[in-house]
This record gives C-alpha cells, sequence and structure tokens, in this order.
C-alpha cells in the first residue's frame, strides 16, 4: 500500500480590495488575519484612503494621545510661576514619556506599504511567494486606475471585494445616466459608460483569476462585489454573475442589507443605506442570510435593527453618498470574519483530499 501524499504545505491567503474607497476590509483582512493584500483604486481627492486600522479602541487611544498633550501644555504654563516650576518641570517630564510610550505604539500599528502608480510595473509576481509564511503580511497599494490594467497582471488571490462607484447605477442619478430607459439597464451618460466598461474589466477579472486558480490546483476563487439598491440588479454584466455556472456565469448570490443593521451613522442618526451584494461562495453569502435564506440585515417594520428600535428615525441618504464611502466597522469585521470561515472551509477540504 503505498502512502498518503503529503498535506499541502503551509500557505498564505491573499485578499485584494479594488475600487476600495478607504481600503477598511483589505486592512481588517492584514492586521487581523495576516493576509497579504493589494487595494487598487485610482487617487480621489474626496476618499482618504485608511492604511492605519481605525477601529473604536484606536481612535481612542489616539484621542488619549491629543488629551496627554494638551495636559503637556498646561503643565508648561506652570514654568513661569517660581512656586510651581519644580511641579510644572515634573508634570511635562511625566506627560512627555507617556506621550512618546503612546505615539511608539501607534508607530508599530502602522502597515507599511508600498504604492506603485505605473501599470506597467505591475505583474503577477507583486507579492512574496504563497508558501513564504516565515515574515509579516506585505501591503501593495496600486494608485492606478483599474481599466489600465490586465487581468493577467494580477497576482492571484483566495477573495477580491469589488466595490465600483456607486453614483451611475443608484436610482438617485437614474435621469443623468438613462439606466431606466433600457432593458439591459446600460448607461447613456459618458460617467455611465465609464462604468459599464469598469464593469467588463471586472468580470474578465473574476474569469481570469477563477482559471488560473484551477490549473494552479489552488481552491475555487471567492468575490463579493457592493452596490446600492438600484439598476445594478438590471444590469447585464450583475446579471452575468447570478448565471449559473454551467450557463457560463459565476453563480452569485444576491444579498440585500441595511447600513444601519452595521452601525452606519450619519450626523447623529443611523442611516438605512439599503446595500446588495454579489457573493459567488455560500459560505460568505450564509453570514448574510438567515437559515431559510432570507436576507438577514434587513431594517424594516417589524424586523428594525436593534438601533433603530431606539426610536431613531433614518437619516436621509441623498446628497450625502460621497460622506458614506467608507464601510462601518461592524460590516467591515462581519464580512472579514466570513471570508475567513470560508477561507479555513476550502483549507479543510483540501487537507482532507490529500489524506484521502
Amino acid at each position: 500500500r503505498r502512502p498518503p501524499p503529503p498535506p499541502p504545505p503551509p500557505r498564505r491567503n491573499r485578499y485584494a480590495e479594488i475600487c476600495c474607497g478607504s481600503g477598511r476590509l483589505a486592512m481588517q483582512r492584514h492586521c487581523k488575519f495576516g493576509d497579504d493584500v493589494v487595494t487598487i483604486d485610482k487617487p480621489d481627492p474626496d476618499v482618504q484612503q485608511e492604511f492605519l486600522d481605525d477601529s473604536p479602541a484606536r481612535v481612542a487611544h489616539r484621542e488619549r494621545v491629543q488629551k496627554l498633550e494638551e495636559h503637556k501644555r498646561d503643565a508648561e504654563s506652570l514654568l513661569d510661576d517660581r512656586a510651581k516650576a519644580a511641579m510644572g518641570r515634573s508634570l511635562v517630564t511625566h506627560f512627555k514619556e507617556e506621550i512618546a510610550k503612546l505615539k511608539a505604539e501607534q508607530k508599530a500599528w502602522h502597515t507599511p506599504h508600498e504604492v506603485i502608480r505605473d501599470a506597467s510595473a505591475v505583474n503577477k509576481d507583486i507579492l512574496p511567494s504563497l508558501t513564504d509564511t516565515n515574515r509579516k503580511p506585505v501591503h501593495k497599494h496600486l494608485a492606478i486606475d483599474l481599466a489600465e490594467l490586465m487581468p493577467s497582471q494580477l497576482p492571484l488571490f483566495d477573495h477580491i471585494h469589488f466595490s465600483p462607484s456607486c453614483k451611475s447605477t443608484s436610482y438617485l442619478n437614474q435621469a443623468a445616466h438613462g439606466r431606466h430607459q433600457h432593458p439591459d439597464a446600460l448607461a447613456d451618460s459618458e460617467q455611465g459608460q465609464t462604468f459599464d466598461q469598469l464593469m467588463q474589466r471586472i468580470i474578465a477579472i473574476i474569469f481570469d483569476q477563477t482559471e488560473r486558480r484551477k490549473k494552479e490546483g489552488l481552491p475555487p476563487f471567492s468575490f463579493s462585489i457592493e452596490q446600492p439598491r438600484g439598476h445594478a440588479t438590471k444590469h447585464k454584466d450583475f446579471l452575468r454573475l447570478e448565471d449559473p455556472v454551467k450557463s457560463g456565469g459565476h453563480g452569485a448570490i444576491l444579498v440585500e442589507l441595511h447600513m444601519c443593521s452595521f452601525g452606519a451613522f450619519f450626523e447623529g442618526r443611523p442611516i438605512k443605506k439599503p446595500t446588495l451584494m454579489w457573493i459567488n461562495m455560500p459560505a460568505v453569502a450564509a453570514a448574510y442570510q438567515t437559515a431559510d435564506g432570507r436576507d438577514a440585515f434587513l431594517c424594516k417594520r417589524a424586523r428594525k435593527c436593534e438601533r433603530c428600535r431606539r426610536g431613531k428615525d433614518h437619516a436621509r441618504v441623498h446628497g450625502n453618498c460621497d460622506k458614506l464611502v467608507k464601510y462601518p466597522h461592524e460590516l467591515v469585521a462581519h464580512h472579514c470574519m466570513a471570508v475567513q470561515k470560508m477561507v479555513q472551509q476550502a483549507r479543510l477540504l483540501e487537507e482532507g483530499g490529500a489524506s484521502d
């Protein structure tokens, strides 16, 4: 009897966030789960990409530094008073030491990243080897328009989250783009047509990642795409995502969620912001569904979310979309944990196959 094949070697997970806005999902995967990550988005002066983990605990940490600096300034004001100068010097020294200690911790949190601005410098080897796990995780940010990149230039990823601009498919902008006038929801405007071309590039990336991972013998490729509730549900490329794999589609499951269910607030009030997500892995989609397959995070009628049950009315989205690009921290943690469970399941199946 032949001995069983050895288990697959340890492998680092890879995650990408494309058209990423602030990049919170990628940073969570990078900081908490140790993934090698790539973020791709052309520079946008209205959206600050967060390459620091800005969890509530760390926000509180930065506020503590600011408070200590205020105390230090108050202590420095005592130096001009002869009777209080000695106490002032002691306090200044103490506060300086505490501030230095906290700032050293902040520096350790910073995610070192390399920024690539030239599309010709991008290739599938920009990340270290998958099996090289004895190192710190790597983050590469491509400050490049996705339209400038060919799918074959990108490394292989376990999961990619896409979040193309919501302005083109939202019901609020239908008059500007004319999608409601076409059965396949394509746009008349230049901005809308740019979005349609971007979606074709996203479809090409999904197909390329799927096929290349098959050839490499890696677990199936996983993706999620987020859009506001609107004309995306009738858009030909989103419908193609939902088509069964046997019919040339990607078998994506469409889920709907309301952002207030994950703690989204605007000017002190919960904001509903109905959001759609196409997810091709049932294990990830299940994190957004009830046991009988219904959407689990809808805030309406008798199923209001915890914040809205407290009597707060929803803030209006209209006119505030640019201020709501960043995903709520609760959604970031929820989605990344769902991806982690999917990755772990795939790994167990892989190891089980090796032992059969």
